[in-house]
C-alpha cells in the first residue's frame, strides 16, 4: 500500500507550496483523499490547511485547474469543520470563497459558488446573511485606519502577492462576490439562489470608502489595486443598489462631513471610524460615485415600476445643476485677484458633478427627466462650455467638452423619442441633435435668459438702473449673457429664421445691458445672426438694433474692437446697398466722434482702421460728405512713428481716392501736400519702400 504524505509534506515545499504546479496539484488531491477519511482528519491542522488552500492557492495560483481543485478541497474540509470554527474563523473563510467566486475562469467561479452554496446548506441561510454587513463594516474600517491620504503614512501596496486572511485583497473581491453571487448561481444552474444583502444603509460608506482607497491605489501607482477597486465600483452601480448611489447626490452624502454626520444619528458606526470619513475629499467620493454609475445599460424605457428610481435621478440631476451655479466672485473678479482656491476646488468638483450627471443620463430616455431639468441642464451646460471670454477663461478644457457632451447627449435622447414618436423624420447626427434641442427648448430657454438680463437693464429714460422683484446678480446677468450666446451659436442657417420673433427682444436686453461682459457677450451674439438671419429678418428690427449699437459706441473701452466690427456687420447686411442710409452716416459719425476723443491712442485707431475698408466701399461717393473729419485723422496719424499705421492709413487713402474720385479734385492739394510729407519722411523709416509704393498707388488714382 502506498504511503500517505505527512501534513507537513502537503504544506511544505513538496505540496501546496512547490514552485512546480502539476506537485501542487498533486498536493490537493492527496488532500482530496485524506478528507474521505475522517479518522485521519482529527489530528490534522485544519486551520492551517484551510488558509494554505483558500488564501494562498486558491486566490492566488497562477493555474486555474489548480485553484478549482483547491476551492473544491477547502469546499470539502469547511463543510466537515465548519461546526467547530468561531465565527470570526467563519466569517473568514466565507469571505475567501466569495473572493474565488469573482476569478477569471468560469471553473473556478463555479467550484467557489459550489462551496458558497453548500455552506449555506449547513450553517443556514441567516447565519449566511449576516456575514455580510461585518464584512462590509470590516473593510470599511480597515481600508480607511490605512490610509495615507486620510493617515499622512507611508504608502501601502494594498494589491499583490500572497492574499492573507483579512487583507484588502480578499475583502474587495469578496464585497464583489457579495453582488454577483446571486446570478451566478442561477446561471450555472445551483439548485437554490444564495441571496447576500449588503444593506443599504452602508452602501454610501462603502462607495466612499471605496473612492478613497481607489484614490490611494492611483496615487501609489498600484495599478491592480485601481483595477480591482473599480471592478467593485462598477458591481455595485450595476446592481440593485445603483439607486442608493445615485440618492447620494440629493441627499450630499458625497460629502464626507454629511456622511458621518448621517451615520452619527443612526449610531451605526463608530466615531473613530467617522472622524476618518470626515477627512474624505468631496471629489474623490463624487469620482467613485461616478465610476459605480458609468456601467449604466441602454436607457431604460419609462415604466410606473421604476418610478422612485426616476425621482431619486431627477434630484440627482436637480442637485447637480444648483451646485455647479459659477459662484458670483470667480464671475466679477479680476484674474488677478480671484480667489484661487475656490476656482480650484469649484473646478476640481465641476468635472466630476458632470460625470456623475453623464452616467445618470445614459440610463435614462428624456421622457424620464422631470419638469424644467432639461432646461436648467442645458444653461447649466452652456455657462460651463462658455470658456472664450476671460471672465470664465479658467474652466478647463476638459469641463468644456464635457459640458458639451452632456448637451449631445440631450439632444441625442430627444431626436430619439421624436424618432420613435414619428414626430419628425430627425438625423441622428450629434450636431443635428444639439441645434434641434436647442430650437425646441428656445422659448423657455429665452424666458430664463431674460428674467436674469432684465434686473439689470438700463432705464433709458432717466438713467438709473432699474430692478425687478427677483434682484438677480451682476454675475448672474454676466453668466446669463454666455449662455445666450453659446445657445444661439449651435443654431444656424436656415434654422435660426424661425425663432427670430423670440431672440431678438432678449438679444437687444443684452446689447443694452450696462456691464460691459454683457455687451461683449450681445456683440459676438449679434455677429453670429448676422451671419445666419437673411437681411429681410434683420430690416424687421433695424431701427432698434442700430439705434442700440450707436449708443454701445460712445465710451465703449476695451469693448472698441468688437463694437467697430459688430456695427460695421450689422449696417452692412441690414441696409446693404443704401449707402444714403441714415445709419451709414450716424455709425460713421459715432466712430469718428469717438476716434476724436482718442485721437493719441494708437490701438484704437488701428483697430478702426483695420476693418472699416468694408464700410467705406459700401458707402462710396457718400463719404465725401464726412471729408472734414475724416481726412482730417487720416492725415494726423499718416505721419506716425508705427509704419504699420502708416500704411494702414495709405490703404484707406487708395480707398477713398477710389470711391470718391469725381470729388477729390476739390481736396487735390491738400492730399498732394500730405503725401509728398510722407514720402519725404520714408526715408528715414524701416518700411520706407513699402510706404512709397503706397504713396505712388494713391498719386496714381488722384491723376497727380
Amino acid at each position: 500500500m502506498e504511503e500517505q504524505p505527512t501534513w507537513a509534506e502537503l504544506r511544505g515545499d513538496g505540496g501546496l507550496t512547490s514552485k512546480h504546479w502539476r506537485t501542487r496539484l498533486a498536493a490537493i488531491q492527496s488532500l482530496l483523499a485524506l478528507a474521505d477519511q475522517s479518522s485521519l482528519m482529527d489530528d490534522a491542522p485544519l486551520t492551517q490547511l484551510l488558509d494554505l488552500l483558500i488564501f494562498t492557492v486558491a486566490l492566488s495560483d497562477a493555474h486555474s485547474l489548480v485553484r478549482k481543485n483547491a476551492a473544491e478541497c477547502a469546499s470539502k474540509m469547511f463543510n466537515m469543520m465548519h461546526d467547530h470554527l468561531s465565527p470570526t474563523e467563519l466569517d473568514r473563510y466565507l469571505s475567501g470563497f466569495l473572493a474565488i467566486s469573482v476569478d477569471n475562469e468560469r471553473e473556478v467561479q463555479s467550484a467557489a459558488a459550489e462551496a458558497l452554496w453548500s455552506s449555506s446548506m449547513g450553517l443556514g441561510h441567516q447565519r449566511f446573511k449576516e456575514m455580510v454587513p461585518r464584512l462590509a463594516y470590516r473593510f470599511v474600517s480597515t481600508a480607511l485606519h490605512s490610509m495615507k491620504i486620510i493617515q499622512m503614512t507611508p504608502t501601502t501596496t494594498y494589491f499583490g502577492g500572497i492574499s492573507n486572511s483579512f487583507d484588502m485583497s480578499v475583502m474587495v473581491p469578496a464585497l464583489e462576490g457579495v453582488i454577483n453571487i446571486e446570478q451566478f448561481c442561477r446561471s450555472v444552474s445551483i439548485p437554490e439562489a444564495i441571496e447576500l444583502e449588503i444593506g443599504p444603509p452602508l452602501v454610501p460608506l462603502l462607495v466612499a470608502t471605496l473612492a478613497a482607497l481607489l484614490e490611494e491605489s492611483e496615487i501609489s501607482r498600484d495599478q491592480t489595486g485601481a483595477r480591482k477597486v473599480s471592478q467593485l465600483l462598477r458591481a455595485l452601480g450595476s446592481s440593485k443598489y445603483r439607486q442608493h448611489i445615485t440618492s447620494m447626490i440629493s441627499s450630499q452624502l458625497y460629502d464626507g462631513m454629511a456622511l458621518a454626520r448621517w451615520y452619527r444619528i443612526s449610531a451605526s458606526v463608530d466615531d473613530e471610524v467617522l472622524d476618518l470619513l470626515e477627512k474624505v475629499n468631496i471629489s474623490v467620493v463624487l469620482k467613485g460615485v461616478y465610476i459605480a454609475l458609468e456601467t449604466a445599460s441602454h436607457p431604460r424605457i419609462k415604466d410606473p415600476e421604476t418610478a422612485d428610481i426616476e425621482d431619486v435621478e431627477n434630484r440627482a440631476l436637480r442637485h447637480i445643476i444648483e451646485t455647479l451655479q459659477i459662484p458670483p466672485t470667480l464671475v466679477k473678479s479680476i484674474p488677478e485677484t480671484r480667489d484661487k482656491i475656490l476656482e480650484e476646488k469649484f473646478v476640481n468638483s465641476s468635472y466630476y458633478y458632470l460625470k456623475v450627471a453623464e452616467a445618470i443620463l445614459k440610463g435614462m430616455s428624456i421622457d424620464m427627466i422631470h419638469g424644467d431639468i432639461v432646461q436648467d441642464l442645458v444653461l447649466c451646460c452652456s455657462a460651463l462650455a462658455s470658456t472664450e471670454d476671460k471672465n470664465l477663461s479658467w474652466i478647463i478644457r476638459d469641463i468644456e467638452e464635457l459640458a458639451s457632451g452632456i448637451v449631445k447627449c440631450l439632444g441625442t435622447m430627444l431626436a430619439k423619442a421624436q424618432l420613435q414618436a414619428q414626430i419628425a423624420k430627425v438625423k441622428t447626427d450629434v450636431d443635428d441633435c444639439v441645434e434641434r434641442l436647442i430650437l425646441t427648448l428656445l422659448p423657455d430657454l429665452i424666458s430664463k435668459l431674460k428674467g436674469h438680463l432684465r434686473d439689470h437693464l438700463r432705464d433709458n429714460d432717466d438713467g438709473s438702473y432699474g430692478n425687478s422683484s427677483s434682484s438677480a446678480s451682476l454675475a448672474t446677468a454676466i453668466i446669463a449673457s454666455h449662455q445666450l450666446y453659446w445657445c444661439l451659436k449651435q443654431v444656424l442657417h436656415p434654422h435660426l429664421s424661425q425663432s427670430c420673433v423670440v431672440i431678438m427682444p432678449c438679444a437687444l436686453m443684452a446689447l443694452d445691458h450696462y456691464s460691459p461682459d454683457v455687451k461683449r457677450q450681445a456683440m459676438k451674439l449679434f455677429i453670429h445672426l448676422t451671419d445666419n438671419l437673411n437681411p429681410s429678418e434683420l430690416r424687421w428690427y433695424k431701427d432698434a438694433v442700430l439705434d442700440c449699437i450707436i449708443r454701445n459706441i460712445v465710451g465703449c473701452g476695451d469693448l472698441w474692437p468688437l463694437v467697430v466690427q459688430t456695427a460695421i456687420q450689422l449696417v452692412l447686411r441690414i441696409e446693404g446697398s443704401n449707402p444714403r442710409s441714415k445709419w451709414y452716416r450716424n455709425i460713421l459719425n459715432e466712430m469718428l466722434s469717438e476716434l476724436e476723443r482718442h485721437q493719441l491712442d494708437a490701438i484704437y485707431f488701428k483697430v478702426w482702421m483695420e476693418n472699416i475698408g468694408s464700410l467705406f466701399e459700401a458707402m462710396g461717393l457718400v463719404l465725401v460728405a464726412h471729408f472734414k473729419r475724416l481726412l482730417s485723422l487720416l492725415f494726423l496719424w499718416l505721419h506716425t512713428s508705427d509704419d504699420s499705421i502708416t500704411l494702414l492709413v495709405l490703404n484707406l487713402l487708395k480707398m477713398i481716392a477710389k470711391y470718391t474720385w469725381p470729388r477729390i479734385p476739390f481736396y487735390a492739394e491738400r492730399f498732394w501736400n500730405e503725401l509728398s510729407k510722407v514720402y519725404n519722411e520714408s526715408f528715414n523709416k524701416k518700411e520706407g519702400l513699402a510706404i512709397r509704393s503706397s504713396v505712388l498707388d494713391v498719386a496714381v488714382l488722384l491723376h497727380l
